[in-house]
């Protein structure tokens, strides 16, 4: 019997990597010699020996991990804007679970995107370079004084679609970057880094790169007590087919009631068209975008700002001419906190609403740092 062990530990061996798991029957087996007693016993050992090869990193990940953690998070902004990519992915925040269908396409250097809502009530967001057309069945999505309105409505389209290679440019000021282990999401190879913010006004996270292209295929947001606040994961992923213009276009187009917005992003025109000050952001926030309709133009929504430090986001609604008894106060959910509050301006109540992946007491201190002009 120490023969066949030393012949199996020779297998064994020779497998970098495998464990094999043995059985041995109570049989007793008569054998002429120990050839053929070793023959005679693997021909039945053969069914109850389970092996586990793990395959080594490919070539082209190994290639790649003289990127530092920046420079591959930097890789990553530059996927969501260069790549083909189409995929279904989960993100869980709270108790909640969605399930969602991504298409993103570039053509003629402009960015084409639609994310389709898998459970609940239909719902698709298109986006067409700055202009993006909210579908959804039923009422508007958003209603003057509804925090939750003006939750969904600040969704970003997919996790650091805002993220451009100028606003990550600083991240080292404001956050610790590190890499970790390497793994595989989604039947892909992919290296982790982890994203630890230096001070209280925003969080940190857990991000999962595609070791090929950068592309995110996993990220999780970290509370300062190292709780998961909110989860993103791709479960299938194809990265870098051609695809065609019909597989942007709305599923069920009839259907639907559409909302058009069109978001500024050229910062010269930002600065010149905003009514508003927002006197207090966190280091490293800026300006993204705001949408270009405003109740100051008499439209019926209200003026919404965007802000990104490259990887965090939060938007600012403003309303005008609202109720003094307008409810306020603060709506949570998984990460995303909205806090909404009353500023006074020319004898006119302004309702001002934060919502954002941020802490609570960041998003208290824009709201109460809003000047209307």
């Amino acid at each position: 019997m120490r023969v066949l062990d030393s012949y199996i530990s020779t297998l064994i061996n020779a497998i970098p990597g495998t464990t094999v798991s043995i059985r041995r029957p109570l049989i007793a087996i008569p054998c002429a010699n120990t050839v053929a007693f070793i023959g005679a016993l693997l021909l039945l050992f053969t069914p109850t020996v389970f092996a586990t090869i793990e395959k080594p990193l490919n070539n082209k990940f190994a290639a790649q991990t003289d990127l530092t953690a920046h420079e591959w998070l930097l890789k990553m902004s530059h996927a969501f804007r260069e790549l083909n990519y189409k995929g279904i992915f989960t993100y869980e925040r709270g108790n909640h679970l969605e399930a969602l269908e991504i298409t993103h396409l570039i053509e003629d250097g402009i960015q084409r995107e639609r994310l389709y809502h898998l459970n609940g009530a239909p719902r698709e967001v298109i986006r067409h370079g700055h202009s993006i057309d909210y579908m959804y069945a039923g009422d508007q999505i958003l209603r003057q004084g509804s925090i939750k309105q003006k939750k969904a409505a600040s969704k970003k389209i997919g996790p650091f679609s805002v993220a451009t290679p100028s606003a990550m440019a600083n991240l080292t000021d404001y956050y610790r970057l590190a890499l970790k282990e390497q793994t595989r999401i989604a039947d892909r190879r992919s290296i982790q880094i982890s994203v630890e913010p230096i001070d209280i006004y925003r969080y940190g996270y857990d991000l999962w790169l595609d070791a090929e292209t950068g592309l995110l295929l996993k990220s999780s947001l970290i509370s300062p007590d190292q709780r998961v606040l909110e989860r993103f994961q791709f479960v299938q992923v194809e990265i870098g087919d051609d695809l065609e213009d019909t597989q942007i276009l709305p599923k069920q187009a009839s259907h639907y009631q559409p909302k058009q917005h069109t978001l500024l992003n050229n910062e010269a025109q930002l600065e010149a068209d905003v009514p508003i000050e927002v006197n207090w952001t966190p280091k490293g926030f800026r300006m993204s975008s705001h949408q270009q309709n405003s109740a100051h133009n008499n439209s019926p929504e209200p003026y919404v700002l965007m802000y990104t430090d490259g990887l965090a986001v939060f938007s600012v609604f403003i309303e005008s001419d609202v109720a003094a008894d307008t409810a306020v106060g603060v709506v949570r959910h998984g990460a995303t906190v909205a806090f909404a509050t009353l500023v006074a301006q020319n004898n006119d109540q302004h309702l001002v609403t934060v919502v954002g992946e941020i802490p609570l007491a960041t998003a208290e201190r824009v709201a109460q740092s809003v000047v209307v002009r």
